[in-house]
């Protein structure tokens, strides 16, 4: 993937999803039970993914995003075009995610596995409730419909916060 630099690969058994941490040195994080009893590809899948957030910096974008938020924590506007950044984030490493596995329905599948496997939404974006914008759902729809663009939704609460 173009990634020069040695990552660190953290396993643990509270950690329920993976996913890469660090403002300047990023690890990658991986629960325990994925390292067993799921098929290479969807290992393959899921890893790509994570280390497309590494190539891509993210985990800085990620850090300053969180900087802003605490500077304008008072800011609904912030606080909605903070989400939106992270849906497509998400939506940029599944992109690279299917570029790199080379079959879109394979890497929809490995997903949708995972999400299974949870048996309860996970608290990352990526696998939020089905009425939340960049849930499972979302993301496999743009994998799998050329040129599908969710429309971004504005919930209520932070519709009428920016009406105020």
């Amino acid at each position: 993937m173009g990634i020069r630099r040695k990552i660190r690969v953290l396993v643990g058994e509270r950690i329920s999803t993976p996913g890469v941490i660090g403002c300047f040195w990023p690890t990658l994080l991986l629960p325990a039970s994925m390292l067993t009893g799921i098929p290479a590809d969807d290992l393959r899948a899921i890893l790509v993914h994570e280390l497309a957030h590494i190539r891509r910096y993210d985990y800085l974008v990620n850090f300053l995003q969180m900087v802003i938020e605490a500077l304008l924590f008072f800011n609904p506007a912030v606080w909605w075009i903070s989400r939106q950044i992270r849906i497509e984030r998400e939506a940029c490493c599944d992109a690279a995610g299917v570029r790199w596995i080379g079959q879109r329905d394979r890497y929809a599948e490995a997903l949708v596995a995972w999400a299974h496997r949870l048996g309860t939404p996970a608290p990352a974006v990526g696998f939020g409730r089905d009425t939340d914008p960049g849930t499972l759902l979302d993301r496999v729809k743009r994998i799998l419909i050329a040129n599908h663009q969710p429309r971004p939704r504005v919930p209520w609460h932070i519709a009428a916060a920016m009406l105020v």
